[in-house]
């Protein structure tokens, strides 16, 4: 404890705050494909299936615990809310993750290990969670290095422990249980000791705050929650209608879609506060100027991805993961477009976010993922795995257009209004 004390009271430089920042969003990001290579190279690709639903299904209901707090903690600099507040809303919401993993896995009929895998990364998420209200805490108070160290050295801890249960015990459940005894101990020794440093953790429910909360995050995380959905549709349509193994193929497919995000993120989240300024100063033209040099950008990195992944995704895929692929060529290509369209849906995201009309995007989401819900389980059943990519595209397609429509028009109407004030 005096270790993290001394730490803590030592100023970070900014090059340290940056570093460690980016240091927490690759690992955030590269953590879902080192975990499924380990499933797969040391257990094979059924037991890998049942890892990577596992995972999904994780991501998702870490949605549920996390519930979008984290930008407006963060952001809350005169504090609107006190962190027990943030802290008491966090178990409330934590808890409710739990209960909506257990019914979703008895509503699905789930059982055997399939069932314990599930509960038990979605235990390591819901304590990730928890973690993220002290990191919110950390960044709230000019500590972003915090919060960055505490994700990337968490994550590298859970994920040697798992390699090393893996080939001590080839047994996926023991390998998940190790991942989530480490990341209570990260969270209590580390987390919790940060967070005192700050302020004393306490138990607060004033309903009075705690709702204002949920009203002031609820629009953010049904969005958060309805991309996720989008996202894993075409998975839980693989899970339904084809055998696991099939599931890991589709997973390993999915991970190079991430790439082409990840990329165009780094490029864009520094440029939101000049594209908010142009927007707030009526500076129309560098605006638009801007959002389409990152529209090329998002072009550039999706051709890219496109020509490696057609030239050399399949065989560098089936070297890492250790399973043969040569038959996934198209649906490699599908899901990398896919993964172009999303990287735009996340600009106009957050373009409409800067316009202050971020409710409209859930007009969007609702819309995207209805198809996904409509689209999945007919797509799967008639084309296989080419059907999970055509979903996934025409999903992202429909939310694209939908955003484009938004964005244009809230453009037009107050340009028009401009004009008539003028």
């Amino acid at each position: 404890m005096q270790i993290i004390e001394a730490w803590m009271q030592k100023k970070p430089s900014s090059k340290a705050v940056a570093f460690w920042n980016m240091m927490g969003s690759l690992v955030n990001a590269a953590v879902s494909v080192l975990l499924l290579m380990m499933v797969t190279r040391t257990l094979g690709d059924a037991e890998a299936g049942v890892f990577s639903l596992g995972f999904s299904v994780s991501l998702m209901m870490l949605t549920v615990g996390m519930f979008e707090v984290r930008p407006f903690q963060s952001t809350d600099i005169y504090k609107q809310f006190t962190f027990a507040s943030y802290f008491t809303f966090r178990i409330l919401t934590c808890a409710l993750m739990l209960l909506i993993t257990v019914g979703y896995v008895l509503l699905n009929g789930f059982g055997g290990e399939k069932a314990w895998v599930v509960v038990l990364l979605c235990i390591l998420k819901c304590v990730e969670a928890f973690s993220d209200v002290f990191n919110g805490q950390a960044q709230q108070n000019d500590r972003l290095d915090v919060a960055g160290f505490s994700l990337s050295v968490r994550v590298f801890v859970y994920c040697a422990g798992f390699l090393v249960s893996l080939l001590l015990t080839k047994n996926l459940l023991i390998s998940c249980g190790v991942m989530v005894v480490l990341a209570l101990l990260w969270l209590v020794i580390f987390d919790a000791g940060t967070g005192r440093y700050f302020e004393k953790c306490r138990v607060d429910f004033n309903k009075k705050a705690l709702f204002e909360l949920f009203k002031s995050c609820f629009p953010l995380f049904l969005a958060s929650f309805l991309m996720m959905y989008i996202n894993n549709a075409p998975k839980f349509a693989v899970d339904a209608h084809l055998s696991a193994e099939y599931q890991t193929y589709y997973g390993i497919l999915f991970m190079p879609a991430s790439v082409i995000n990840l990329f165009s993120l780094f490029a864009f989240r520094p440029l939101l506060t000049k594209l908010t300024a142009f927007w707030n100063e009526h500076q129309y033209k560098p605006f638009l100027t801007t959002i389409a040099k990152l529209l090329l950008w998002i072009l550039a990195v999706t051709v890219v991805a496109l020509v490696g992944g057609w030239l050399l995704g399949i065989p560098l895929l089936s070297l890492l993961y250790g399973t043969d692929l040569t038959a996934f060529k198209s649906e490699l290509m599908i899901v990398l477009v896919g993964g172009g369209f999303n990287a735009v849906c996340v600009l106009l995201y957050y373009m409409i976010t800067v316009q202050r009309k971020q409710k409209y995007v859930l007009i969007g989401y609702v819309g995207a993922a209805l198809a996904a819900f409509l689209l999945g389980d007919r797509m799967v059943a008639a084309y296989g795995l080419l059907g999970a990519s055509l979903t996934y595209l025409l999903s992202v397609i429909l939310l694209c257009l939908l955003f484009i429509g938004i964005f244009t028009t809230v453009l037009l109407k107050k340009r028009k209004g401009e004009k008539q004030l003028g």
